[in-house]
């Protein structure tokens, strides 16, 4: 996530990813996904990195599970929180047996405690976005963002911190900042109805704008 500028909205929905668009990593997974055009990932290629992302999100997770591709859209924000999905998260996971996220790579998965109805192979999944994906997944997995003592719990203490005494302030989960009524976005802010939704990334200045723009 960048400083203000006059050409681009500050996008706190959560849809920029959780990188922030303007991370390095960011950027270097989208120039390789540049560099691979329009071809698509191999069968071999998904399931490599759908083994990986599984192994990551086991540390979160004690029940066996499966990662499948979806065309469904979600807006949950997993990937935020020290412990990557909130409570509500997990008791919807426990209520339905599986959740589908759309806001952390380039496509829709479905983590489910029952077998997928059908195979992630049957997408025709671009080598772009596959390598984006690959990129954010090894800085979440190698960059310790998460647990009591991650770099995220300390991101949200930073933000309460920031925010509590704001009229419109409710409470922090990770880099989710709830509000106790509807936001609009602004000429500078981007904004979910109900929420501030941070990227891993972004700096002091940011929090000041958002704090001038919404504290009228």
């Amino acid at each position: 996530m960048g400083t203000k500028s006059n050409r681009e909205q500050i996008d706190l929905t959560g849809r920029c990813g959780v990188l922030g668009f303007h991370h390095p990593v960011a950027m270097k997974s989208l120039l390789k996904a540049f560099l691979h055009g329009k071809a698509n990932s191999t069968a071999e290629e998904l399931k490599s990195f759908l083994d990986e992302l599984k192994g990551f999100l086991s540390r979160f997770i004690s029940e066996e599970f499966e990662l499948s591709l979806t065309s469904e859209y979600s807006e949950e924000y997993v990937g935020r929180t020290p412990n990557f999905f909130t409570e509500s998260q997990i008791s919807q996971l426990n209520r339905d047996k599986k959740i589908t996220f759309s806001q952390i790579f380039p496509f829709s998965l479905t983590l489910s405690f029952l077998p997928p109805k059908s195979s992630s192979l049957g997408f025709n999944l671009s080598r772009a976005d596959l390598e984006v994906a690959k990129g954010t997944l090894r800085f979440l997995r190698d960059g310790g963002f998460y647990g009591d003592n991650g770099l995220i719990k300390n991101r949200e203490k930073e933000i309460q911190q920031y925010f509590s005494d704001c009229k419109f302030y409710e409470s922090t989960d990770g880099l989710i900042l709830k509000t106790k009524t509807k936001l609009q976005s602004t000429k500078v802010l981007k904004l979910h109805n109900d929420a501030l939704v941070f990227p891993l990334s972004f700096d002091r200045e940011i929090l000041e704008i958002i704090k001038q723009e919404l504290e009228v």
